[in-house]
């Protein structure tokens, strides 16, 4: 921590997300711990990418490596570097070999010790949040899955494109389904 610096790595997955509340978590949370200058890194993308398609990831390593006093970095989760095992295994491996310190703000986790060693438990855990974030998200989309088959049997429709020689139309409720278009 000698020179205070730490960068804010957030994201979202969609455009009309926004992520002021997670910037102001890690904030609030690395002054705490004794930071006082920060670089934040926003970025919509989808924590299924892969790494070198991820723009929040290698906009911190360029600035990482562009900026040696930040050597701290600071996510509300372990999911928000993404949400797949080989992502986040090899920013961990980065992380490791870079000597850059990760905080995860919500579970309090810390890939290095105070003895500047990652423990045997350390990896442990960071690779049990790593699972959780993944079966999180392939949880949601078998739900996604589930739902948009039964809205489909049920005559509905949800967002995507149009069927050619089809319209969606809005029924009750909000719901669209999908009717011939005779033109």
């Amino acid at each position: 921590m000698k020179d205070n610096c730490a960068v804010l790595l957030v994201r979202v997955s969609t455009q009309i997300q926004d992520y002021q509340a997670q910037i102001d978590d890690l904030e609030s949370y690395a002054k705490k711990m004794g930071y006082k200058r920060f670089h934040v890194i926003e970025t919509k993308e989808t924590g299924l990418a892969d790494l070198d398609k991820k723009v929040g990831a290698n906009e911190l390593f360029t600035f990482i490596k562009d900026n040696p006093n930040f050597k701290v970095v600071f996510a509300t989760e372990i999911s928000r570097l993404g949400r797949r095992q080989s992502i986040l295994h090899s920013m961990r491996e980065w992380f490791i070999k870079n000597k850059i310190q990760f905080h995860a703000k919500d579970t309090g986790y810390s890939l290095f010790e105070s003895n500047g060693k990652v423990s045997t438990s350390g990896e442990i855990m960071f690779t049990l949040y790593g699972y959780f974030a993944e079966s999180e998200m392939k949880q949601k989309i078998d739900r996604f899955r589930r739902n948009r088959k039964r809205l489909m049997e049920l005559g509905l429709s949800i967002s995507g494109k149009t069927l050619f020689g089809y319209q969606r139309v809005k029924k009750e409720g909000e719901k669209s389904t999908l009717i011939i278009d005779e033109t």
